[in-house]
């Protein structure tokens, strides 16, 4: 009998389920890079919530995590080798997960909270883990998600599980939504569109003068300790910008960044991935887990005498091509290029107030803080978010890779370019003045 049928045969005899499929190219990459080094932590995505002890006791806390994790299959998720040694993804209730819980002193965690952050067993540990942490004066809940299942609302879906079991409602119950969009992208591979975008992609990305842009120096060992800055900028004037230019803050911020990366780079043509949030599907409500994200390849010449609304166009038609055409994964195209996976640039991620996380507890709100990765692989990745205030632009990177000094300098001029170009009252202005 196949292996993946016996696994699921025994699950369903002893009163739980499974469901096993493929991995899409996305997850390929990440297992690739994983493999290399299994002590990275870079794709942790781990966000806590500090609660006041007296409004919320641990032992509350701890319950409602443990319902959750009852509750979903999906954050059981690991990897799972099939009989031909390819891995495949399961969802497994059969494999135990429970609530990882400590006590200590308030400087200890403020001390050591980094330590919470340790590298995910992808064959043999549910990859979803929740955290409470009890202190004399507050009550800590952390999600710890990978990122090779889980994008950033899958955080927000989590935060909002437990909240609905700190409440006493039912856990939203996703069954096989995650599992049906992986195999129906696994599946698109084989499709015409997939061979008509590979036949855009391959023209306009496969010139041989067409370099992916980064301005990070070569190691033998590209990991590292993960660099963070996280400068903020003032929304007024890029909203205001927004609406005089007729374009969301998205577009005014990757034409930021392909200036910002034209000048730590000194190209003129750049090329760089941005991310597409994949979940306009309105079955992926706020409370379902999955990865649903897509880099996108985008090319940006960068002239000088080029007006800003040229600049603006030449953005949106870069990011319109590539949204229609994502059925066609970067790692195919990387791969079909002979494009070496850890070299392959630099990647802008814009995320809007729908991601923002937080927990409301009994009527009040309490935000979010993350813990940032240790060790990282990672070329310059950069987010940009929506925060009540402002915008903050974040920067991550390996130290084997860049300095801090680099990545604060590309956060400051993507920062600064998105500001002139939001404040340009003559869109007919050269983008050399904007430098």
């Amino acid at each position: 009998m196949h292996l993946e049928n016996m696994q699921r045969e025994n699950l369903m005899a002893n009163g739980t389920c499974t469901r096993i499929y493929p991995m899409n190219a996305m997850q390929w990459e990440m297992y690739e890079e994983w493999s290399e080094d299994p002590a990275m932590t870079q794709y942790n995505l781990t966000v806590c919530v500090d609660v006041p002890r007296d409004k919320c006791s641990s032992e509350r806390m701890r319950s409602a995590c443990q319902a959750v994790l009852d509750a979903q299959r999906y954050l059981h998720i690991h990897l799972l080798m099939g009989p031909d040694g390819v891995p495949q993804v399961c969802e497994d209730t059969a494999m135990p997960a429970t609530v990882h819980f400590c006590q200590m002193s308030d400087e200890e965690w403020e001390q050591g909270k980094d330590s919470l952050i340790r590298p995910f067993d992808l064959f043999s540990e549910p990859c979803g883990r929740l955290h409470v942490v009890s202190t004399p004066t507050k009550t800590i809940v952390g999600v710890q998600l990978h990122h090779m299942f889980f994008d950033g609302l899958s955080v927000k879906a989590a935060f909002n599980n437990i909240e609905d079991a700190l409440h006493g409602r039912p856990v939203f119950d996703q069954g096989d939504l995650a599992a049906e969009f992986n195999e129906a992208e696994v599946a698109s591979y084989a499709s015409e569109a997939y061979q008509h975008s590979k036949e855009v992609y391959m023209q306009k990305f496969g010139g041989d003068d067409l370099v992916f842009a980064d301005f990070c120096h070569q190691t033998d060992d590209p990991f590292g300790h993960c660099i963070c800055v996280r400068p903020h900028i003032d929304c007024g004037p890029i909203d205001e910008g927004c609406k005089r230019l007729g374009v969301n803050f998205a577009i005014i911020f990757n034409a930021a960044y392909a200036l910002a990366l034209g000048h730590m780079s000194g190209r003129r043509q750049v090329v760089f991935f941005t991310t597409h949030h994949g979940r306009t599907d309105r079955r992926l409500t706020d409370r379902v887990y999955g990865n649903f994200l897509t880099s996108l390849p985008v090319a940006i010449d960068i002239c000088p005498e080029q007006s800003v609304a040229e600049l603006i166009q030449q953005t949106k038609s870069a990011l319109f091509c590539s949204m229609r055409h994502r059925i066609y994964p970067v790692r195919h195209l990387l791969r079909d290029l002979d494009v070496d996976l850890d070299d392959d640039g630099t990647e802008l991620s814009v995320q809007g107030p729908f991601i923002y996380e937080y927990l409301l507890v009994d009527g009040i709100s309490y935000e979010s803080y993350h813990i940032e990765p240790d060790k990282t692989l990672e070329h310059a990745m950069t987010i940009i978010i929506l925060r009540e205030d402002g915008y903050e632009i974040a920067v991550d990177g390996s130290s084997a890779l860049y300095t801090e000094q680099q990545l604060a300098e590309l956060a400051r001029l993507t920062g600064e370019y998105a500001q002139k170009i939001a404040k340009t009252e003559n869109e007919a202005s050269t983008i050399g003045r904007l430098r």
